[in-house]
C-alpha cells in the first residue's frame, strides 16, 4: 500500500507577487526526444469556478511566428474539460501531427487554448517550447509530359517524377478511366494502347514502402484524329543553382513526349536559345569563367517538334558566402531583479557585412527584426528566460542562434537556501525552475521553488526514499523507497505527478533499490543493492519485465537521449567498468556487455551522457564514444585534465559547458575540446549539482543535518555559438630533409569566424606520438630537428578564445624517399563517423553517421561533404561494386534496436550518381559486413550471434540466392574476378566460387589464426589475414590458401595492398604503420604513429588513415611514390 501525504503550498512566500492569468489557464508540458505521428501532450487545467472548457490545438513550425489549427483527438477530449484551481487538473491531449502535415523532419511547437464552454471566454493558452517530429514522408510526384487536351488516337506516354527522392517507393499505381487506379509499375513512365476515341481521364499515384500515399496526378484529353501533334516537355533534374564553386556543373534533364518520343535535346550555357545537339540527359560544359550564367535546354519530338525552354541560373565563383557569426556582448546571467533587461550583440562576417539582427525573448528562432546592437526586452514575469539573437548577412545568410539564459527575480534576495535535511538524492527541474529532494528521515519527498528557496509541496512514503529520477518529458518523478539499509529483501518505487506533485501510484520490487531510471512510457530499469542484475518494470502495472546479469550489484545507471539504451558504472568492483544496456519494445531489457578495457581507464563508479549522444563522461574524468554500433561503441577517446574525481556533472550545452563538481569546487570545461574555462570555490564539498536559469546550483552538507543550496552564475559564458577556428598547417623546406635539418612549421593559414587569428593559440605534435611537444602558445611558427630517419605524423591542434580546438595532421618525410610531398589534402569532418567506404571510380568516400540516421558524400581533393543522404533506420554498414554505380547501406529495420539478436534488417540501394534511393529490400539479421559485384550480387555478414550466416542476393530482386556458414563480425573479401569472395572466421579462412546467380559452387577451408579481417590482393593471387599471414588463392584445391609468407609484427588492425605502388600498408596492434613490398613481401620500414589511429583506406593511390576524437573524425592523406 501506498501512503501519500500532500503539504499545499505556504500562504507567505518569499517573492511572492499577484500575476493576472485569465483562467481557464492551461500550463502545458513539452514533449521530451523525438515525437512522432500521434503525439500524446500532458497539460494542467486551471479553473476556478469549477465550469468546464473546450480545448483547441494550434501548432507553428518556425518558432512560433505563425499559428495553424491543429488536429486533437483522444486523450481527455476536446468538450467541456474539466479544470480545478491551481495548480489545477492534469490532462492529456492527442495531435495528429501527420494529418496536419508534418513529414520528415520538423521543429514543432504546440499552442493549447481553453475556452469556456458556456460563455466563450477565451483564456491563458499554454505553449510548448520546440521539440522535434520525425514522421514519414509522403510521396509527391509531379508531371514531366502528359497528353493534354486534343491529341490523335496513337498510344500515349505519361511520364512522371518522384518530387521525394529520399521517400522509398513501393509502387506506382496508374490507369485510364479508373479511379482510383490500380495497375502496378515500378516505372516513373508508362505508355499505354491508344485509347478510343472520346474524353478520357489518366490517374497516378505513388505509394512509399511505409505505405503512404501521394495525391493522384490528373491528365484529362480527348482523343481526336484530327489533332495535331503535340510538342515535348522538359525538366532540369539536377545542377547547380545560386552559387557554386565548380566551373566545370553538369546538369540532368530529362524530356517527355505524349504522343510519340524524345528525339533528342539542345543545351547551352549562356545561348538562347540553345543550339548543342545531344541524345543524352546530362551535359557538362567547358570550363566557365567567375560570375553568372544560365544553362538552357529544350528537347524535340520524333516529328521535331520543340520543347519550350527550361533554364536554370548560378554563379561560378571562387568562394561561397560564409554565413556570419553573432556573440552577446552584455545583457544579465543567472538572476536579476531587472524585469526589462536590456541587451548587446556584435556580428560579424568574413565576407560580407552584417545587415541585422533577428531577436527575441523565449523565442527560438528569434523574429523580432532590428539593425541595432542594442535591444531592450518587454515587462517580463519572474521566473527563468531566454534571450536569442540571429545575425543576417548582406547574402541573407543567417547565423547560429545566439543563447542566454538568466532568471528574472524581482523581490532580489540572492541568499542560499537550506533544507532541514540532509538530502539522499536531488532532482533539478529546469523547467519549472524547481528543486526535488528525497529526505530519508521522515520519508518523504520535498519540491522546493529554486526562485524563492520555499518548500512549497512535499509528498511522504510509506518508506524511506533512496534514489530519484525525472523522466525526460518532465512529467513524473520516480522514488526509489527501501525498508532499511539492514533489509535486502523489498522495496518500492513510488511515481510522483509533477503538473501538481501529487502522488501517481507505484508498484513493489524485489530487494533493495540501489538507482532507477524510467522511460516517458513507462518502463522502469532498477539495480539493486544484492543481485547482480538490471530489472525492468512496467512502471503502470508494477510487473516485472525482465532481469539480466550486470557484472555488479550497485550500477549507477544513466538513460541515454533516446530512451532505448542505458549506460550503467558499476560501483563495487575494482577496477571499475562502465556497460549498456538496450530497453526493447516490449520492456525487457538485454545486456550489450562492457567495454573494452576493464580497469585501463578512469572509470571509478559513476558516468554521464553527453546532450549530443556521442559521448559519456566517467567520475573519473575519462571520456569514451557512445555510439549505437557494437564495434565504435564505448572506445576511450581522452582524460580531462581534472582536479578530483566528479561529484557530480552538468551539461550545458547553451553554453557549450560542461560543469562538474571536484570537491569544493566547480569546474567549467569546453564540452568539445574538453580544455577547462573556469572554475568556482565552495565553502563545502559539493554533492548535487544543477543548472537553471542561467545560474548553477550546487547542494552541500554543512554538517550540521541540513543541505546548504547555493546558486551562482556561469564564470565562463559566451560559447554557445563560437565555431570552431580552422587548422592548417605547413612547414619548410618540404624537400631533401635530413636529421640535420631545422624545419620550419608554421599555422598562418589557420583562421577563426569569430576571432580572425588574434587569440589564437597554437601547439605541435611533431611525431604524433601523443605528448605535444610545444606549450600552448600566440606563436604560430616553431621549429623542429628530427632525430631519425621515415615518416613522421605531424600535427598541429589550433586552440580559439573560446577552447574550441581543431586539428590537422601531415606526414613529414625525413631522409626516405616513399611518399610525394607535400601531402595530399588532410580534412576533418564534424561528427563521429563509424563506416567508411571508398568510391573504387571517383576520389570520393561515403561515411556514414548512424546516431544522426546519414550518409554524407565526400570529395577526397577538397574534403567538402558534398551531399548527404537521410535514411530510415539504424545504418550497420556501407558497401560498393567494383564500379561504384551503387552504394548499399545496411540499416537495421528498428533504428532504436541496433543490438537485438533476432531483427531483420534491410538493404538500402543508393544511386551514387543523383546520390539518391533507387531501392530496398529486405534481408535476414543484422547486415554487419557488405560487399558486392558489378553485377549486383551483394554477399552480407552476420553481426549479432542470433544470425550467424552469410547471405548472397541478387539486389536485382531481392532474392536470396544462397546461405553459408559464417562467425558475427567476420570480414568479407571479394576476389577481383568477383567470382569468388573469400571469409575470415575466428580461426579458419574460407574460399567459395560462385556462380553466376550467386550460388557457391566450390568452397575450400583451412584453419589459421585469422581473428575475422581478410585483404584480397588486387592481383587476385593472394590474401593477407590479420594473423600476418599471405595465403595463396588458387584454382588449383591442392595450392589454394597455401602459407607463403607472415609479415606481420603484431595483430593487423586494418591494411590497404596497392599493386600499383608496389606497396602494402598495415596498422597493428602496437602503434606502428608498417610498409611492405608488394611484390617480394618483404618489410620496407615502419613508423610509429598512435593509438587513436584505427583505420586507413585508399583512393586513387592516396592512403587515408583515420583518425576519431570526440567531436571530429580525420582524414590523414600520406601518397605513395
Amino acid at each position: 500500500m501506498f501512503i501519500f501525504s500532500v503539504l499545499g503550498p505556504s500562504c507567505n512566500i518569499k517573492g511572492f507577487k499577484d500575476k493576472p492569468y485569465p483562467t481557464p489557464r492551461v500550463i502545458v508540458t513539452t514533449p521530451a526526444g523525438v515525437q512522432q505521428e500521434d503525439i500524446t501532450l500532458t497539460y494542467r487545467l486551471i479553473e476556478v469556478d469549477g465550469t468546464g472548457s473546450d480545448i483547441s490545438l494550434e501548432f507553428s513550425t518556425n518558432g512560433g511566428s505563425t499559428w495553424n489549427p491543429g488536429t486533437a483527438k483522444g486523450g481527455d477530449g476536446t468538450s467541456n474539460v474539466k479544470g480545478y484551481r491551481f495548480p489545477g487538473v492534469q490532462r492529456t491531449i492527442v495531435w495528429d501531427s501527420l494529418q496536419d502535415g508534418i513529414t520528415g523532419t520538423q521543429t514543432c511547437r504546440i499552442k493549447l487554448i481553453a475556452t469556456k464552454a458556456g460563455s466563450g471566454a477565451v483564456g491563458t493558452p499554454g505553449v510548448t517550447k520546440d521539440f522535434e517530429v520525425q514522421n514519414p514522408d509522403f510521396p509527391v510526384i509531379s508531371w514531366i509530359a502528359r497528353p493534354e487536351g486534343a491529341i490523335r488516337q496513337v498510344p500515349l506516354t505519361f511520364t512522371w517524377k518522384l518530387d521525394t527522392p529520399t521517400t522509398p517507393i513501393a509502387n506506382y499505381y496508374y490507369g485510364l478511366d479508373e479511379d482510383p487506379p490500380t495497375t502496378v509499375t515500378a516505372n516513373t513512365s508508362v505508355t499505354i494502347p491508344a485509347p478510343s476515341l472520346g474524353a478520357h481521364t489518366f490517374r497516378v499515384y505513388a505509394q512509399s514502402a511505409a505505405g503512404l500515399d501521394s495525391a493522384i496526378l490528373v491528365a484529362d484529353f480527348t482523343c481526336d484524329n484530327a489533332a495535331v501533334n503535340q510538342p515535348p516537355t522538359v525538366i532540369i533534374t539536377s545542377g547547380p543553382s545560386g552559387a557554386t564553386t565548380d566551373n566545370t556543373p553538369t546538369f540532368e534533364y530529362l524530356g517527355g513526349d505524349p504522343d510519340g518520343s524524345v528525339a533528342g535535346y539542345f543545351v547551352s550555357i549562356d545561348e538562347d536559345p540553345p543550339s548543342n545537339w545531344t541524345v543524352s540527359t546530362t551535359w557538362t560544359p567547358p570550363e566557365l569563367a567567375e560570375g553568372g550564367h544560365t544553362f538552357r535546354v529544350i528537347a524535340q519530338d520524333n516529328e521535331g517538334a520543340n520543347s519550350s525552354t527550361a533554364s536554370r541560373s548560378f554563379t561560378v565563383t571562387s568562394t561561397l558566402n560564409e554565413p556570419p557569426t553573432v556573440a552577446i556582448t552584455s545583457g544579465p546571467t543567472g538572476r536579476t531583479t531587472d524585469a526589462t533587461p536590456g541587451f548587446s550583440y556584435e556580428g560579424n562576417d568574413t565576407d560580407g557585412v552584417v545587415t541585422g539582427y533577428y531577436v527575441g525573448i523565449d523565442t527560438n528562432p528569434p523574429t523580432i527584426w532590428t539593425t541595432s546592437t542594442n535591444w531592450t526586452s518587454g515587462t517580463l514575469l519572474d521566473g527563468p528566460h531566454a534571450f536569442h539573437v540571429m545575425a543576417r548577412d548582406d547574402g541573407d545568410a543567417l547565423s547560429a542562434v545566439a543563447t542566454r539564459d538568466f532568471t528574472v527575480d524581482t523581490a532580489g534576495t540572492g541568499d542560499p537556501f537550506s533544507l532541514p535535511f540532509e538530502a539522499k538524492d536531488m532532482v533539478f527541474d529546469a523547467a519549472r525552475l524547481r528543486i526535488y529532494a528525497c529526505d530519508s528521515t521522515d520519508n518523504r519527498t520535498v519540491s522546493m521553488n529554486a526562485l524563492t528557496g520555499n518548500i512549497d509541496e512535499q509528498v511522504y512514503h510509506a518508506r524511506m526514499p533512496e534514489a530519484l529520477f525525472m523522466t525526460h518529458d518532465g512529467t513524473t518523478l520516480y522514488v526509489g523507497l527501501i525498508e532499511s539499509y539492514s533489509v535486502d529483501d523489498f522495496s518500492q518505487v513510488s511515481k510522483i505527478g509533477l503538473a501538481g506533485f501529487t502522488g501517481a501510484g507505484g508498484f513493489d520490487v524485489t530487494h533493495r533499490i540501489y538507482d532507477i531510471v524510467a522511460t516517458d512510457t513507462g518502463i522502469a530499469v532498477i539495480t539493486n543493492s544484492r543481485l547482480d542484475a538490471v530489472l525492468t518494470y512496467d512502471a503502470t502495472s508494477g510487473v516485472k519485465i525482465s532481469e539480466r546479469y550486470a557484472g555488479n550489484a550497485n550500477d549507477r545507471l544513466r538513460l541515454h537521449p533516446d530512451q532505448r539504451q542505458v549506460y550503467g558504472a558499476d560501483t563495487g568492483l575494482s577496477p571499475s567498468d562502465i556497460g549498456r544496456f538496450l530497453i526493447h519494445d516490449n520492456g525487457s531489457i538485454t545486456n550489450e556487455g562492457d567495454s573494452f578495457y576493464h580497469g585501463d581507464h578512469r572509470m571509478d563508479g559513476n558516468i554521464w551522457i553527453s546532450p549530443t549522444s556521442n559521448y559519456v563522461v566517467t567520475r573519473g574524468a575519462d571520456v569514451f564514444t557512445a555510439i549505437p554500433v557494437r564495434a565504435a561503441d564505448m572506445r576511450y577517446l581522452l582524460s580531462i585534465a581534472n582536479d578530483a574525481p566528479f561529484g557530480g556533472c552538468v551539461f550545458y550545452p547553451e553554453e557549450n559547458l560542461l560543469a562538474a563538481l571536484e570537491g569544493s569546487a566547480v569546474n567549467y570545461y569546453n564540452m568539445q575540446s574538453f580544455i577547462r574555462q573556469g572554475s568556482t570555490s565552495l565553502s563545502d564539498t559539493g554533492r548535487f549539482i544543477g543548472i537553471m536559469g542561467g545560474q548553477v546550483y550546487v547542494a552541500s552538507f554543512p554538517g550540521d543535518g541540513t543541505t546548504a543550496i547555493d546558486y551562482f552564475d556561469i564564470p565562463c559564458i559566451g560559447g554557445g555559438t563560437n565555431t570552431p577556428p580552422i587548422a592548417v598547417a605547413d612547414y619548410s623546406p618540404k624537400t631533401g630533409l635530413t636529421t640535420s635539418t631545422n624545419i620550419t612549421f608554421s599555422a598562418t593559414g589557420s583562421s577563426d569566424a569569430e576571432d580572425g587569428t588574434t587569440g589564437l593559440l597554437y601547439r605541435w605534435d611533431f611525431n604524433n606520438d601523443g605528448t605535444f611537444d610545444t606549450a600552448w602558445s600566440l606563436t604560430a611558427t616553431a621549429q623542429h630537428t628530427y632525430n631519425n630517419n621515415g615518416l613522421y605524423l605531424a600535427r598541429l591542434e589550433v586552440r580559439d578564445t573560446f577552447d574550441l580546438v581543431r586539428s590537422h595532421t601531415f606526414p613529414v618525410e625525413i631522409s626516405t624517399d616513399y611518399f610525394t610531398t607535400p601531402d595530399p589534402t588532410s580534412f576533418t569532418i564534424d561528427g563521429i563517423c563509424v563506416h567508411v567506404e571508398p568510391d573504387p571510380s571517383r576520389h570520393y568516400c561515403y561515411v556514414s553517421f548512424p546516431a544522426r540516421h546519414q550518409v554524407h558524400e565526400v570529395n577526397l581533393q577538397t574534403g567538402q561533404v558534398e551531399r548527404t543522404l537521410t535514411l530510415s533506420g539504424g545504418i550497420s554498414a556501407l558497401g560498393l561494386p567494383p564500379d561504384g554505380s551503387r552504394l548499399y547501406v545496411g540499416c537495421i529495420s528498428n533504428s532504436t534496436d541496433i543490438y537485438h539478436e533476432d531483427l531483420n534488417g534491410k538493404i538500402i540501394i543508393v544511386d551514387t550518381g543523383t546520390f539518391s534511393i533507387a531501392n530496398t529490400f529486405e534481408v535476414e539479421g543484422d547486415p554487419f559486413e557488405l560487399q558486392a559485384t558489378d553485377s549486383g550480387l551483394l554477399f552480407v555478414g552476420a553481426g549479432t550471434y542470433g544470425d550467424q550466416q552469410l547471405c548472397i542476393y541478387d539486389t536485382n530482386t531481392g532474392e536470396k540466392m544462397a546461405t553459408a556458414s559464417i562467425d558475427v563480425g567476420s570480414m568479407i573479401a571479394v576476389h577481383p574476378d568477383q567470382n569468388e569472395i573469400i571469409v575470415a572466421y575466428s580461426g579458419s579462412l574460407k574460399h567459395h566460387w560462385l556462380a553466376a546467380n550467386g550460388s557457391i559452387t566450390a568452397s575450400k577451408t583451412v584453419n589459421t589464426g585469422a581473428r575475422r579481417s581478410v585483404w584480397c590482393a588486387p592481383t587476385g593471387d593472394f590474401v593477407l589475414i590479420a594473423n600476418g599471414e599471405i595465403r595463396s588463392l588458387s584454382d588449383n584445391a591442392s595450392e589454394d590458401l597455401a602459407l607463403v609468407d607472415d609479415i606481420a609484427f603484431m595483430y593487423i588492425r586494418d591494411a590497404v595492398l596497392l599493386d600499383s605502388k608496389n606497396s602494402i600498408f598495415t596498422i597493428d596492434d602496437d602503434t606502428y604503420f608498417h610498409l611492405y613490398a608488394y611484390g617480394d613481401l618483404s618489410h620496407t620500414t615502419q613508423f610509429l604513429y598512435n593509438h587513436s589511429f584505427q583505420e586507413m583506406f585508399a583512393s586513387q593511390d592516396t592512403v587515408f588513415i583515420i583518425r576519431r576524437t570526440a567531436v571530429t573524425t580525420e582524414f590523414i592523406a600520406v601518397k605513395p611514390k
